[in-house]
């Protein structure tokens, strides 16, 4: 069905039965006049359900289907869960901290591994006796399935790093800050600078100084599997540095490109350079980079909707059980079976990756406040859930949004072209908690109906003030 075939069926869909509190019908007649299509449900955790309006209607819900693989994640891997890079080889370095052989890279599925986290692994290697390296530095990335891009995601590409390839040995989110500056006169080209590292980036500058910024950017990929960036356009003479995150390409050849970039620097020599490959199963451990717990990388990825994280951390789930270059719709399966063992309603739910970015995916508000409340109640996981949400007017996704609700409503945002979404917990001014869900979908070719969205919280909000309900004193 196309997207507007979509918002039309959805219109036209059957009402939920129970009535709508009258600041929530007032926000859904304005949406639906508006031709948007609204599901939303709030409930109190263990009490009774405050709104409810076509929550059964399947909807695009763009990144608010993080908060499915964060939950799933949470409980299955347990929030100490680590995805630590390895450093193993079959012998150890000699007197004079040459090893007489290759060491292996071997990947973990780390999200966050920053470029100062793999320099800090090479400086404790070099603290361990490590000074030249014969053989090649391996990168073994085999806990995942090849780096790429989950096929659902549309076919068209963006050099942005929400659209960037995951691997289970990568740098975190695979992409680099472009830093360009102009040249002293009109006409003369401009400076690029990349940061934290060069990552093997192959970087193509057209850009000249002239009198204003007007600056396109593409990311194409190498044979070699290394990003070739192409810059092209004017930089204003005396204007600030323009400053551009991009994807890289391949991640472990991103990877293995900036770990010889650093490796020198950090006292180590590559003699036998970087090549790809598996560790043997007689390799042993000559160092680690123990990753951030589960429950901090549920807190970036929640936080900032880091769609690389959500993606390699859905993988992780299916790599946890054992299985062999966990792919997505490995990871797939075990979300399924955490839903399925929650009782959430499933009926319509079309699960094609982690993130919310796939075109295909589709939830429902009662599906998502059933996530939520399954979290509230689980103390072993459920507070990590929490505090990873946005928090509104303050930080993450919301930092700039629903301000007159500070301190009273953490939600995750979803945003796409025509799809706003919002789902989260709110507070009564007695204190009382909702479980919430709302999306929105209009035409795909309209902006995100983000303030619709928005409108729709205050007004759950200010439905569940009118109850004067006290604070559940179990809580």
């Amino acid at each position: 069905m196309s997207p507007a075939g979509l918002v039309l069926a959805l219109l036209a869909a059957a009402p939920s039965a129970s009535p709508l509190p009258p600041a929530v019908a007032r926000e859904v007649r304005s949406a639906e006049a508006r031709h948007l299509a609204v599901g939303l449900a709030a409930r109190f955790p263990g009490g009774p359900v405050l709104a409810r309006y076509r929550a059964a209607a399947p909807m695009r819900p763009a990144s608010v289907m993080k908060l499915l693989t964060a939950a799933c994640a949470l409980e299955r891997l347990g929030p100490a869960y680590r995805f630590d890079t390895e450093f193993v080889a079959r012998g150890t370095p000699d007197a004079g901290g040459t090893l007489h052989g290759p060491l292996w890279a071997v990947g973990g599925g780390d999200p966050l591994l920053r470029a100062e986290d793999l320099w800090a692994a090479l400086r404790e290697l070099r603290a361990l006796g490590l000074r030249r390296i014969e053989g090649p530095l391996v990168g073994d990335a085999g806990r995942l399935e090849a780096a790429g891009r989950p096929p659902s995601w549309p076919a068209e590409r963006a050099p942005d790093p929400y659209d960037a390839e995951q691997g289970a040995l990568s740098l975190a989110w695979n992409s680099v800050e472009a830093i360009v500056r102009p040249a002293g006169r009109r006409g003369a080209p401009a400076a690029v600078g990349l940061f934290p590292v060069r990552a093997g980036i192959e970087v193509v500058n057209s850009v000249r100084t002239a009198d204003a910024t007007r600056i396109e950017v593409s990311v194409t990929r190498r044979p070699d599997g290394r990003a070739r960036l192409a810059l092209r356009g004017t930089i204003g003479l005396g204007s600030p540095p323009f400053r551009r995150w991009v994807r890289l390409e391949d991640p472990a050849a991103a990877f293995l490109a900036a770990a010889a970039e650093l490796a020198p620097a950090a006292g180590i020599e590559l003699a036998g350079g970087v090549d790809r490959g598996t560790a043997p199963p007689d390799a042993r451990p000559l160092g680690r980079r123990a990753s951030p717990d589960l429950a901090t990388v549920i807190r970036a990825l929640l936080k900032h909707s880091l769609n690389g994280a959500a993606e390699t951390v859905l993988r992780g789930l299916a790599a946890a059980d054992g299985v062999p270059r966990a792919s997505t719709g490995d990871g797939l399966l075990r979300l399924r079976e955490c839903l399925a063992a929650w009782k959430v309603p499933l009926r319509g739910l079309e699960l094609r990756d982690g993130s919310g970015l796939a075109p295909s995916d589709r939830l429902t508000a009662d599906a998502l406040v059933s996530v939520l409340l399954r979290a509230w109640e689980r103390p072993a996981w459920g507070p990590e859930l929490l505090v990873a949400l946005p928090r509104a007017g303050e930080d993450g996704s919301l930092a700039g949004r629903l301000g007159g609700l500070r301190g009273r409503l953490r939600a995750k945002t979803g945003s796409l072209r025509g799809v706003a979404a919002l789902a989260g917990y709110a507070w009564t001014r007695g204190g009382r908690p909702v479980a919430f869900a709302v999306l929105v979908n209009g035409a795909a070719d309209r902006p995100a109906p983000t303030g619709v969205a928005d409108r729709l919280a205050r007004a759950i909000v200010a439905a569940a003030d009118e109850l004067e309900i006290s604070p559940d004193p179990s809580r």
